[in-house]
């Protein structure tokens, strides 16, 4: 069942990483070099796309949470979890930290490999996915990324960006320099994004909310499996 999953979660983080590098007019820029104002893509086209796109991710934020459910239903150590880490190194069942209550689901990639843009640089990578629950309904999606500069960490960005499920352009966007200036942030609102840019990010989570669904999915055949051989087992010699 370790091998599964093991293949499930490599190969949906693969398509979790192509989704991160989908291109857009907009060359390398990402959330946090967004602007205010001015786009080079036009207003109609812009909010034709973008109500698309927020149709899609509403019919996909409905799968995921249907599919967390059932999820929860199958397997009884994840029911019982308050977070659940999904990595290439397994699943990881843990306990609240003291003073913090609600369920989490933490997609963790941080032992992904670097992928670079042709000029050498590391791209965005997509770090952690997390997502919290009240009970079984989706209260928060936040999508944490971490762009190095140097192998050598001297310079990183870390960037965050939380959604609210039931308000897709409530979402904001928090940078942070860790190494050089530690305790500072900078926030941006989806309303001051670019056109553009808000295409691009919609579109960004549109992706991710596939993969998770697709990992979900993996999740609940290995529960299911192991449940219906848990039977046979019990049934052994009747």
């Amino acid at each position: 069942m370790k091998q599964t999953f093991l293949i499930i979660f490599l190969l949906t983080s693969f398509l979790g990483v192509m989704a991160q590098n989908t291109k857009s007019d907009a060359g390398d820029k990402f959330p946090g070099e967004y602007q205010p104002g001015g786009t080079s893509v036009s207003d109609g086209i812009a909010q034709k796309k973008l109500e698309l796109i927020k149709k899609n991710i509403s019919v996909r934020l409905n799968s995921f949470e249907k599919g967390y459910s059932e999820l929860t239903e199958l397997d009884e150590k994840f029911k019982k979890a308050d977070k659940v880490i999904l990595s290439s190194r397994g699943i990881r069942y843990e306990k609240a930290e003291k003073g913090k209550s609600g369920k989490f689901l933490v997609i963790d990639y941080d032992d992904i490999p670097l992928t670079y843009e042709p000029n050498g640089v590391p791209s965005n990578l997509l770090k952690q996915l997390v997502y919290e629950f009240d009970a079984t309904k989706l209260k928060s999606i936040k999508m944490v990324y971490d762009k190095r500069f140097f192998l050598e960490n001297v310079y990183n960005v870390k960037k965050t960006i939380t959604v609210d499920p039931g308000q897709v352009e409530g979402l904001n966007l928090i940078v942070e320099h860790p190494n050089m200036y530690a305790g500072k942030k900078d926030q941006t609102d989806f309303k001051s994004f670019t056109n553009e840019n808000k295409v691009k990010t919609l579109k960004m989570l549109e992706n991710q909310l596939l993969v998770s669904i697709f990992k979900i999915d993996g999740l609940k055949y290995i529960a299911s499996e192991t449940k219906d051989r848990k039977i046979e087992y019990q049934l052994g010699g009747l």
